[in-house]
């Protein structure tokens, strides 16, 4: 954050109390602060951050003075930053720079990346649309402002300004949090909003983006684009005819980044190519997040845009952080063996989730030998230790995602809220209201099989009756059908369910699938030691039939159907 940020206003000190954190600083609200002149003389001036982390010192007296902050539980100072901070003279005629006093903190005695406090992020960008394009509008302001109501503003949260690139970024603390968040754009008097985008938002007016009940998530791709009120932009004058008289006509550019989305968001599509498999990922947001299989680690993997032109900006988070905007390749160059791959792709068309995981350096070789003539053949095992999901697809916001607080085999189980852009942190915060989550498994082959079970270990815990977990079976990915639960499992338990309905398809899918309805959560349900084998031989099908051990559970069981949208 620059410094070119704090206002400087006539006799005053100002500044910033700030964290430092890896994943990005952001300024810390409702911090106490103090000034005091240098020889102890003079009353103790208090005052508090706002929701920004600004402060500021009005109507001092001139002479020199120590400024110092009351460090929080849980932070200490930043290397290299002093409290107080001595000598910082007020000549009661202005504020500038050398009166301007920054303080950096961290949690706890080292940097913690990657974990600071909660918040809610809302970025995006602010354009000007001039005569030769559009450009990034550079130094607009943009405030951020609460309310109980929807039609009505109670509190300024914090203000930013756009960078030389035209993005702005809010990091909000749940202190700050209300029932509804406002975005507005402080429009300079000469100029209008000709565009407004919010993927997330409601747009309430051209200056005027409304967020309703937000959590603890990432509200991106937030556009603006400005317009001098009086731009004028000649055209080419036509061949003069006795009934045309060619005049200056006002400017019009026909963007792709206007209010509905363009036609080409029904055909473009993100192309890349995973171990010889092509994948076509449409631009618009439904559903939000695609699967990939795992990406090599030996060598670079391109992602390109097709059929598109417009706004783009890609965003890695994983396994390292990197950002791009522009550009309608992005390359991810390799490495990171068996760590997770997050790529998050904001277009005009809406923003779409790629994840994944980088491939291990050494993988088991396939076997080579023939299957046996006779008995049990594994199809898919995963037990999840090795950090991955391995080659599934995930669909819904969030999904499915590792987590290493509960398991039936540690290290690893996976919870289907862990992962996407509202994601939440297993154990620690239940499930969210109204999600579908989607973890797809397949195609497997039950050509040869005389019969077909699936096993897994879960733990549930979800509103009975209301919260739902679910194991499906699809010949088309599309239609599944099979046995939902909620309730309380109490404890880990185990599920045998019959395949021997689909035995003698080709292409069969699996699918666990997590619901949950607008109100109430629990702690939700943890996956774990997923196991699809088929038995071969000449013998005719032997029925297994779905069964649960677990005498004391209290849940309610139903069959189910799903169609996936």
């Amino acid at each position: 954050m620059s410094l070119g940020m704090l206002q400087a206003n006539d006799g005053c000190i100002d500044g910033m109390v700030f964290a430092v954190v890896n994943s990005g600083d952001y300024g810390l609200g409702g911090w106490d602060v103090h000034a005091q002149l240098q020889d102890g003389s003079g009353p103790v001036y208090d005052t508090t951050t706002n929701g920004d982390g600004f402060f500021k010192f009005e109507n001092l007296l001139p002479g020199s003075y120590k400024i110092w902050i009351d460090v929080q539980p849980g932070w200490v100072l930043y290397s290299g930053i002093t409290n107080p901070r001595e000598n910082v003279t007020v000549d009661n005629t202005t504020c500038t720079d050398a009166n301007q006093v920054i303080f950096k903190v961290q949690q706890g005695g080292t940097p913690t990346p990657g974990t600071p406090e909660p918040a809610t992020r809302i970025d995006g960008y602010v354009y000007e649309e001039t005569c030769d394009g559009v450009i990034p509008f550079e130094g607009a302001r943009l405030e951020v402002w609460s309310s109980s109501l929807p039609d009505s503003l109670d509190d300024q949260v914090q203000y930013r300004y756009s960078d030389m690139s035209g993005y702005y970024n809010f990091h909000i603390l749940p202190a700050y949090l209300a029932d509804y968040l406002h975005l507005l754009l402080m429009v300079p008097s000469d100029m209008e909003v000709i565009s407004t985008i919010s993927p997330e938002g409601v747009v309430v007016a051209p200056d005027h983006i409304r967020f309703d009940f937000p959590g603890f998530e990432l509200l991106s791709g937030n556009q603006f684009i400005l317009r001098q009120k009086d731009l004028m932009c000649e055209t080419p004058t036509p061949t003069p005819t006795p009934t045309i008289t060619p005049t200056p006509t006002p400017f019009k550019l026909y963007l792709p980044i206007i209010l509905t989305r363009p036609p080409m968001c029904e055909v473009g599509y993100i192309y890349v190519n995973v171990w010889g498999k092509d994948y076509h990922i449409p631009l618009q947001d439904v559903p939000y997040v695609y699967t990939l299989r795992p990406l090599p680690w030996q060598h670079a993997t391109t992602f390109y845009l097709r059929e598109y032109e417009g706004y783009v900006k890609w965003t890695q988070y994983d396994p390292t952080y990197k950002k791009q905007i522009g550009g309608y390749e992005f390359t991810y160059p390799g490495g990171h063996s068996g760590e997770e791959f997050t790529l998050y792709v904001l277009t005009d068309c809406g923003e779409v989730a790629i994840m994944t995981n980088v491939d291990d350096p050494t993988p088991t070789p396939p076997s080579t030998a023939a299957p046996p003539q006779s008995g049990w053949v594994p199809l898919i095992q995963q037990d999840f230790d090795e950090a991955s999901l391995g080659d599934v697809e995930r669909v819904g916001s969030p999904t499915w995602g590792l987590a290493s607080c509960e398991a039936d085999s540690p290290p690893y189980s996976i919870w289907p809220a862990a992962r996407g852009r509202t994601a939440a942190q297993p154990c620690v915060e239940n499930y969210l209201n109204d999600m579908e989550s989607w973890v797809i498994f397949g195609p497997f082959n039950l050509t040869d099989a005389t019969q077909a079970e699936l096993t897994f270990d879960y733990l549930l815990d979800t509103e009975k009756g209301a919260d739902w977990f679910g194991w499906y079976v699809s010949t088309d990915n599309v239609h599944f059908s099979g046995i939902r639960e909620s309730g309380d499992s109490n404890g880990w338990t185990s599920q045998t369910f019959s395949l021997n309905e689909w035995v003698g398809q080709n292409q069969v899918w699996l699918a666990f699938i997590f619901e949950s309805d607008g109100q109430n959560t629990d702690k939700g349900v943890f996956l774990d030691n997923v196991v699809v084998r088929k038995y071969v031989d000449a013998g005719p099908p032997r029925f297994t039939p779905w069964r649960v051990n677990a005498p004391d559970r209290d849940t309610e069981i139903q069959p189910a159907i799903r169609i996936r949208k």
